[in-house]
C-alpha cells in the first residue's frame, strides 16, 4: 500500500478541506485512496482468522492483538515441570505424572513455545527403558535451564538406549541431563554428543557405547561430574575440533573393569579435556589411558600419567599435549 494523493485541487500533495470563506476548493479524492486502503484493512482482518463484519468497528484492533499474541512467546513466570513415560502419549499435555508425553522430542516442541526468562524447565522421565534418540537442537529462548531428570536414587532405572545413533545429542542449544543411564551400542554411536552447544551431566551412568561415552565436537562444551561408568566403549572421553570436556570435582566411579579400545581419554584436532582440581577416578579399566594428537590438549592439573584408568601407557603425537 502507498499514499494516494488527491486528484488536482489547491495542493495535489496533500488533502485540504473546502473553505467557502476563502473560496478554497476542497481536494478531490481518487478512487484508490478509498479502495486500496479498505482492501488492505480487510486483508489484515482476514489474516487474523476473523470474518469481516460491517457492524463491528473493533476488528482492526482484534486482528492486530491476535496476530501479536500468536507471534510473541509467553513468558514463564514460574519453573515448569513436564513429564514423560514409556506408557505416555504425545497426545497428552505432559503437565502431570498422569498425563505424560511419550517422546522427548514432543517435550522440546512444547518448551520452544515459551520464553523461559530466568525460569527452568525439567523434563521428568519415569522409570523405564527409552528406545529413542534424544536430539536437542532447538533454540530455547531465555536464560533458564532445560533439564532431563530421571531417578535420583536409582539412575539405572531410567535407561536411554536407542537402537542406533547417539543416545543424546545437544546441538546449538543448552541442556542438562541428570539421574539416568545412557547407552549407545549402535555402530558409530556416542552416548552424549555436543556440538556448538552446552551440555552438563551429573549423577548419570554410562553403559556400553560404540565410539565414546562423552564426545564434545566443534565448539561443543560438556561439563560432567558425580557419575559412574559401567560399560565399555571406544573412548570414555573424546574431544575433537575445539570441543571441550570439563571434569568437575568429585570421584568418578568405574565398575567391572570395562575395556576402551581406542583410549580412555582421546583428544584430537585442537580438542581439550580438562580435569578440574579435586576430580578423580575410582576403579580399573583396560586399554590405553590417554591419547592426545594433532595439537589437542589433555590437562589433568598435575594428576600424573596414571590419572585416567587403563592398563596401557598413554601417548601423544603430532603436537598433542598431556599435562
Amino acid at each position: 500500500m502507498d499514499y494516494e494523493s488527491p486528484l488536482g485541487g489547491v495542493d495535489a500533495s496533500s488533502y485540504v478541506d473546502v473553505d467557502p470563506s476563502t473560496g478554497t476548493e476542497g481536494s478531490r479524492v481518487r478512487a484508490p485512496a478509498i479502495e486500496n486502503h479498505l482492501r488492505e484493512l480487510v486483508y489484515l482482518i482476514e489474516q487474523a482468522g476473523l470474518v469481516p463484519d460491517r457492524g463491528d468497528l473493533t476488528q482492526v484492533y482484534q486482528a492486530i492483538a491476535a496476530l501479536i499474541s500468536g507471534s510473541v512467546r509467553p513468558l514463564l513466570t514460574a519453573d515448569l515441570d513436564l513429564y514423560i513415560a514409556t506408557t505416555g502419549s504425545d497426545a497428552n499435555d505432559g503437565l502431570t505424572v498422569g498425563t505424560p508425553f511419550a517422546t522427548f522430542s514432543k517435550a522440546f516442541t512444547e518448551i520452544i513455545k515459551y520464553d523461559l526468562g530466568h525460569k527452568n524447565v525439567a523434563i521428568n522421565a519415569a522409570d523405564g527403558t527409552y528406545a529413542q534418540q534424544i536430539i536437542a537442537n532447538e533454540v530455547f529462548h531465555g536464560r533458564g535451564t532445560v533439564s532431563i531428570v530421571g531417578n535420583s536414587g536409582s539412575p539405572q532405572n531410567v535407561v536411554i538406549v536407542p537402537a542406533s545413533g547417539n543416545a543424546i545429542s545437544c546441538v546449538r542449544t543448552r541442556l542438562a541431563v541428570t539421574d539416568v543411564e545412557i547407552r549407545a551400542p549402535g555402530a558409530g554411536s556416542v552416548g552424549v554428543f555436543c556440538q556448538v552447544g552446552e551440555l552438563s551431566l551429573s549423577n548419570v551412568r554410562f553403559g556400553a557405547c560404540a565410539v565414546a561415552h562423552i564426545q564434545a565436537d566443534t565448539l561443543g562444551v560438556i561439563n560432567a561430574g558425580n557419575y559412574a561408568i559401567v560399560g565399555a566403549s571406544g573412548s570414555h572421553l573424546r574431544a575433537a575440533a575445539m570441543g571441550l570436556i570439563g571434569l568437575q570435582s568429585g570421584v568418578i566411579t568405574v565398575s567391572g573393569t570395562p575395556a576402551f579400545s581406542a583410549a580412555f581419554a582421546t583428544a584430537l584436532d585442537l580438542g581439550l579435556i580438562e580435569a578440574n582440581p579435586g576430580s578423580s577416578f575410582s576403579g580399573a579399566a583396560t586399554g590405553q589411558t590417554y591419547n592426545a594428537r594433532t595439537n589437542a590438549v589433555i590437562n589433568t592439573n598435575a594428576g600424573g600419567p596414571n590419572f585416567f584408568p587403563g592398563n596401557v601407557s598413554g601417548a601423544v603425537f603430532t603436537g598433542g599435549q598431556y599435562t
